[in-house]
């Protein structure tokens, strides 16, 4: 059985995902609900959940804040919130899921279903960066045209600043254009595999075919020639060493 609180500033948002909870999850028991941060932390000592839905916008203070002050936990994090502009954030938080209010109930099925998958797989099965095979199968869940989509972080090719927007190049010949700015996308990207090699591109290391001219451009597995900054060239090259 999952452990689980629900953290949300208001109580009606609490007892309405209660009770879908209640009607659709049989295998989570919600042990408890706080409507602030600070009680939030306290119930999260005293039950040690397996689980949390947590809003984002609270009273206050912010469900980043309070995984902040929590940090390192082990529960597992399902976000439920009406904001849907801060999805890619989230991931940086290795998020299990992030719903949108009104809660679809496949939705919230699905992701308690991953949560389930999580935990049977042990004390590890969370630490998706400490697993090649989790690793291949690490996605972003990025905002477009009014819903979300995931995305593959392995099928990331380049990342590129296109004015106020984001565009990120995957394989296939695909590509999204987010409303965020660069900076926001490099923060949820592991630094060993993706490097910022000029003000307005994120390179895949390893998409790269091959430096060229002493590392001024890498050639990119689709194809294009990505300009390095020359104060990036020979950190550029040590990585592409060890790769």
């Amino acid at each position: 059985m999952i452990k689980a609180i629900i953290i949300d500033d208001e109580s009606k948002g609490i007892e309405i995902l209660r009770i879908l909870i209640n009607n659709h999850c049989p295998d989570v028991t919600v042990v408890g609900s706080a409507e602030e941060v600070e009680v939030a932390m306290q119930l999260i000592n005293t039950l040690q959940p397996d689980l949390i839905f947590l809003d984002i916008e609270m009273s206050g203070e912010t469900g980043f804040d309070l995984l902040e002050k929590v940090k390192p936990y082990t529960f597992h994090v399902i976000f439920v919130t009406a904001h849907s502009e801060y999805a890619v954030r989230a991931f940086k938080y290795s998020v299990t899921e992030y719903l949108l209010k009104p809660v679809d109930t496949q939705e919230l099925i699905d992701a308690v279903q991953k949560v389930n998958t999580l935990l049977n797989e042990g004390p590890n099965g969370s630490e998706t960066f400490l697993s090649d095979k989790l690793q291949e199968n690490l996605t972003l869940k990025i905002p477009f045209h009014q819903r979300s989509v995931l995305i593959k972080i392995a099928d990331i090719i380049r990342v590129e600043a296109d004015g106020a927007y984001t565009r990120i190049h995957l394989t296939a010949n695909r590509n999204y254009v987010i409303s965020y700015n660069i900076k926001v996308v490099e923060e949820q990207l592991d630094t060993n595999q993706f490097m910022r090699v000029h003000r307005s591109h994120i390179i895949n290391l390893s998409k790269v075919i091959a430096p060229i001219g002493d590392a001024k451009y890498a050639t990119m597995c689709d194809g294009t020639k990505i300009i390095i900054a020359r104060r990036m060239r020979q950190y550029f090259m040590s990585l592409m060493k060890n790769k």
